[in-house]
């Protein structure tokens, strides 16, 4: 797992989002949006977005979690990360009668 924070100041909430969703899927063919949420909620705004992306050469995901806050200029972004793949390996894995081939 990944994580990156930031407070950004005399931010505007729609841009920042804005930029962010379209630099976030041109990062990749194979990203995809799968999930968005947003809320006003009086002058504080909230954004979710999780991101998808496939790496064929080892058949994993990793998926991106972004979330913005934003309150009168100041925007805060948070982004986390996490991924996980299938094993290849026929190889016991070191539990009774769990082989890879059962993931």
């Amino acid at each position: 797992m990944a994580q990156f924070e930031k407070e950004l100041h005399d931010a505007d909430f729609y841009t920042v989002l804005s930029l962010l969703e379209k630099e976030i899927l041109a990062s990749g063919a194979s990203v995809e949006l799968v999930g968005t949420a947003r809320y006003d909620l009086g002058d504080t705004q909230v954004a979710v977005r999780v991101y998808d992306r496939y790496f064929m050469r080892n058949a994993s995901r990793a998926s991106l979690t972004l979330t913005l806050v934003g309150h009168g200029g100041t925007v805060q972004v948070s982004a986390i990360g996490a991924g996980g793949g299938t094993v290849r390996s026929p190889t016991s894995i070191g539990a009774r009668g769990m082989r890879s081939s059962n993931w």
